[in-house]
């Protein structure tokens, strides 16, 4: 049988390896020009190479205090971070080809689109199958208030890259990944402030995880705005400014805050634009997403959908647990 895989993530080079080994003819098509789709390449494996490189730095700098004497105040080279970082991500997509090529999975590089329950095209190509799996991941959500640039105001997938330590950085959204990044700057020495709309920072932890996560932040010196919502943002200069009820009066009247850099990490959206979803049928829940059972299988018997696209946790070891579970059913078992 022929197995087709819309994207090579956690959850899609998982289906690709476990459908080969069970005897499909498999095919993998990936938009990206490396496999790994966000966590080897701007999510779980990038950040915490930062992470590392924070938490080191910050080990130096307590040094003389379990009486480790070093010459100087530590520095920190962000462009040889990066370049630790790149070099662990371009090992791991190596690595993942190379899994693939043994088990003699075909991988195109496109973005596919589904022309009917058989069929997918991706460029100019016409794909047939007998399963099909959906797994094409997620993108950050940007709330249209926020002029994204790259440069000064920033998703998650631009602050990776940064080749500098901010002098300060305002982070909109106290989700794990908002705080992960607020995290890595502090221990590098930039000044944090964290914006929530939710009452409380990790609105989706327990209760009390979240009362200690702000009392170890304010500990820390962070300034802390929860119930906030921000409803503008622009460049001002080289810096970036806020506006939003709740934040502190500017003395002109305005309540508004300034940093050098504006991180938003509001959330992410599925990547089901475009898709050719409504040739077969497929309709999404209120949230956007693809409804399955309890196999993955979607409304079209043929068709599986898993990961970041399903109403469950955006977690790869839970897209690679769905794959899996969609695979051997798809097989049979």
């Amino acid at each position: 049988m022929r197995l087709c895989i819309l994207g090579g993530g956690p959850g899609g080079y998982t289906a690709a390896i476990r459908g080969a080994q069970l005897g499909f003819e498999v095919t993998l098509i990936e938009q990206d020009k490396n496999l790994g789709d966000t966590c080897l390449n701007r999510g779980c494996i990038p950040t915490k190479a930062l992470v590392e490189a924070s938490l080191r730095f910050q080990a130096i700098k307590e040094a003389s205090s379990f009486g480790i004497n070093l010459e100087g105040a530590p520095s920190i080279d962000m462009s040889k971070v990066q370049e630790r970082k790149n070099g662990i991500v371009r090992r791991l997509a190596m690595g993942i080809d190379s899994l693939l090529k043994r088990n003699n999975v075909k991988v195109i590089h496109g973005r596919g689109r589904l022309l009917n329950s058989t069929t997918v095209e991706t460029n100019g190509e016409k794909i047939e199958f007998d399963r099909l799996i959906l797994a094409v991941g997620s993108s950050v959500a940007v709330p249209t208030i926020f002029p994204i640039d790259g440069e000064r105001i920033l998703t998650s997938d631009h602050i990776l890259n940064l080749t500098e330590v901010p002098q300060s950085l305002i982070v909109v959204g106290s989700g794990a990944v908002g705080m992960e990044f607020a995290s890595i700057f502090a221990s590098l020495g930039t000044q944090i402030t964290v914006i929530e709309l939710a009452e409380r920072l990790l609105p989706l932890e327990d209760g009390e995880v979240s009362a200690e996560m702000q009392r170890l932040c304010r500990k820390a010196g962070w300034k802390i705005y929860t119930g906030t919502l921000v409803d503008k943002a622009e460049r001002v200069g080289e810096n970036v400014r806020i506006w939003g009820e709740g934040l502190p009066e500017n003395g002109a009247g305005q309540n508004c805050l300034e940093a050098a850099y504006l991180l938003v990490a509001v959330g992410r959206s599925p990547n089901l634009a475009d898709l050719g979803l409504e040739e077969v049928g497929l309709k999404l829940t209120e949230r956007g997403l693809i409804p399955v059972d309890c196999y993955m299988r979607t409304e079209v018997d043929n068709i599986y959908a898993i990961g970041d696209i399903v109403p469950a946790p955006q977690l790869a070891h839970m897209a690679a647990a769905e794959a899996i579970v969609a695979v051997e059913h798809a097989f049979g078992l």
